[in-house]
């Protein structure tokens, strides 16, 4: 079902698609439990196909590994300006393209509030197994950079409820009289 609410990513994916410069691509992300595609056939699945818990990953394949062929309309974009537009979007995006966003603020409740004391990177929830919040830094440089790699999301979200009851229950704030102000 389609809600009709266009976020970031849907306007990024319709930027993205080769159907736009009239090219068709197969491949582009390999899902299968048992075989994965490649052009030169089906491939059985590789120790890097699953996750740390079993379970088989969805990867993006690489443009090598995709199959391209000339759609049968004409292309609606220049070609020369769609390059442009991916070049474009690919700066902006960074080092987090393709990493997953909670659309839905009640499955990040910290988000964009937690920081790493070490480095002062924010931390983000990583959303696979266990909810943690993981140090943006630490992901980046693959643990070059920060040592401090994750934290609690349960533990994190007590840690600062008690900060916020500690300050709001604090003697002095509990004898001001607001009505004076």
């Amino acid at each position: 079902m389609v809600n009709g609410v266009w976020h970031q990513t849907t306007v990024t994916n319709i930027a993205r698609n080769p159907l736009l410069v009239a090219a068709a691509a197969y491949g582009r992300r390999g899902i299968g439990d048992k075989l994965r595609f490649t052009p030169a056939g089906p491939r059985n699945l590789a120790q890097r196909d699953f996750r740390p818990d079993g379970q088989p990953k969805v990867i993006r394949n690489s443009q090598s590994q995709m199959i391209s062929a000339p759609a049968w309309f004409e292309p609606l974009v220049d070609a020369e300006r769609h390059r442009r537009l991916l070049a474009r979007l690919d700066a902006r995006a960074g080092t987090q393209r393709g990493k997953p966003r909670a659309r839905d603020p009640n499955r990040n409740p910290l988000g964009g509030r937690v920081f790493d004391m070490n480095c002062g990177w924010p931390m983000y929830r990583i959303p696979y197994g266990k909810t943690f919040y993981g140090c943006g830094c630490y992901q980046q440089s693959h643990g070059a950079a920060c040592d401090h790699n994750c934290v609690d999301g349960p533990t994190a979200s007590r840690f600062l409820l008690g900060c916020l009851r500690q300050r709001l229950l604090w003697p002095k704030l509990l004898t001001i009289d607001l009505r004076e102000r």
